[in-house]
């Protein structure tokens, strides 16, 4: 169980490293998404964990405000009595604005100090080992970052990634020679095939068993693992979100009509536009976004409307 949970969006990732960096080092033990197991039900886990956790960080900004993902995380903490607002810059959405929030600076100029405002004691730093801990033998696991077009995330993909790795050398078998220098290991660069399923988001992971490095220490293969980061295409990828701008006339926006948007797994999308639509209203098309992928839901399609 944490002490903390931080909510936060992905826009803002490096606000919540910091911050979290900075509570363990006080002594709290704090939750963020990063520490979701690879393959876990993640809606199931995050239910679970704002549940446990004492206090409910929530990292307000321009960008948190509008996501979906913040505003039921911010629901729970603010109905479990724990909520603790923290503003990163703008204001808190509608609902939230009666919470007193910290500024964010304030809470890392004053960590002992905010956590006292929370009910927590902030720890003394813990006293220097006499000697370093043992580091653990290597495992050969490697990571591969891979930026993936919006449309074959959408619709899913076959890519070749070309990965530098250490194999075992051919002529000793990993056991060290004159070939090898001793290290009884070779780099070399492998093409591999890899399937990219439809529905994947920014920081999906894709395990690839075996695919890593050989480590002669231990005669063992590790495994690769493909980070994804999903580019911009003819919507912008904001967390689950594609969003984009719907431009139209002051007259149709008064009137409302009917149109369509491009589906990027094929064919269009119909969208209604209500009378009396104002610019930067909000039309969010629910499970028109990106598609369902093992325990994430559909993503939602948000236009912005735009009078021209």
């Amino acid at each position: 169980m944490a002490d903390i949970f931080i909510s936060y969006t992905r826009e803002d990732v490096s606000y919540a490293e910091r911050l979290a960096a900075a509570l363990e080092a006080a002594g709290v033990s704090v939750w963020w998404d990063r520490s979701l197991r690879n393959g876990s039900a993640y809606h199931v886990d995050i239910e679970a964990e704002i549940d446990r956790a004492r206090r409910v960080i929530v990292l307000w900004s321009e960008r948190s405000r509008v996501r979906h993902w913040v505003l039921d995380e911010a629901t729970a903490a603010q109905e479990a009595g724990k909520l603790a607002p923290v503003v990163i810059d703008g204001r808190p959405p509608l609902g939230f604005r009666s919470f007193h929030g910290t500024a964010y600076e304030e809470a890392m100029a004053d960590v002992a100090g905010f956590l006292a405002g929370m009910g927590f004691e902030a720890a003394a730093p813990p006293p220097r080992p006499e000697a370093p801990a043992a580091e653990p033998p290597p495992t050969g696991d490697l990571r591969y970052n891979m930026k993936t077009p919006l449309a074959e995330a959408m619709t899913g993909a076959l890519r070749d990634i070309a990965v530098p790795r250490d194999r075992p050398c051919g002529a000793c078998g990993g056991r060290g020679c004159a070939a090898c220098k001793g290290a009884g290991a070779v780099e070399t660069t492998s093409t591999l095939r890899i399937k990219v399923p439809a529905g994947v988001r920014t920081g999906t992971r894709i395990r690839l068993a075996g695919e890593g490095g050989f480590v002669p220490a231990t005669g063992e293969t590790g495994d690769l693992y493909i980070f994804i980061e999903v580019e911009n295409g003819i919507y912008a990828v904001r967390d689950d979100l594609l969003v984009a701008r719907l431009p139209m006339s002051a007259a149709s926006a008064a009137a409302g009509f009917a149109t369509t948007i491009p589906d990027l797994r094929g064919g269009t999308i119909p969208v209604e536009v209500p009378k009396g639509a104002k610019a930067g209203q909000e039309i969010r098309l629910e499970g028109k976004g990106f598609p369902a992928l093992g325990s994430m839901p559909a993503g939602d399609i948000l236009l912005y409307v735009e009078i021209e």
